[in-house]
């Protein structure tokens, strides 16, 4: 079973820790595909503390909606490292590495990135089925002519936290 820390997650929880809360707000995968994250932090604190979190998130690269009681964050233009799939990918997650690695052309996909992200969080059933999709989709975007959505930063993915370094991103067996 893969397990993975999501960074972002993570910062998100930093930036929240900062604040005097009643309760830790919840933070949960956003049902929205263009957004990463919701949470539900205008249910759990004063108005001033959100104006203080938004300013916070939105200063650290974060964009915010707020909308009944929940508030969706993501940061826009975010790209997996080079070797996301390299370094964790087996199945359907490498045949999707296998496509990239071979068509160069790229268009802006924030919602791809969201949704792997997503899906490499809730596990691997979810991970192979969002490989997959991503896969098909590609596939059929190559056959119209469309260039694949840019979902990779061109970097390599950093050094495992179990190497001994801390990485921005990380995944082990």
């Amino acid at each position: 079973m893969m397990i993975w820390k999501n960074p972002l997650r993570e910062e998100l929880r930093r930036l929240f820790s900062s604040l005097s809360l009643r309760r830790a707000p919840a933070l949960r995968r956003s049902s929205r595909a263009d957004w990463l994250f919701a949470s539900d932090l205008p249910a759990c604190a004063a108005p001033e503390d959100c104006s203080a979190f938004l300013c916070l998130a939105e200063s650290s690269g974060w964009e915010c909606l707020e909308d009944r009681g929940w508030l969706y964050l993501r940061k826009a233009g975010l790209l997996l490292p080079a070797d996301w799939f390299a370094v964790c990918g087996e199945g359907e997650a490498a045949c999707l590495g296998s496509l990239y690695a071979r068509h160069p052309d790229r268009a802006d996909a924030d919602e791809a990135v969201f949704r792997l992200m997503k899906a490499r969080e809730e596990g691997l059933p979810a991970w192979e089925k969002a490989c997959r999709s991503l896969h098909l989709e590609c596939a059929g975007r190559l056959r119209q002519g469309l260039p694949l959505p840019r979902i990779f930063s061109g970097d390599p993915l950093p050094a495992r936290e179990e190497d001994g370094l801390k990485g921005v991103f990380s995944c082990a067996d």
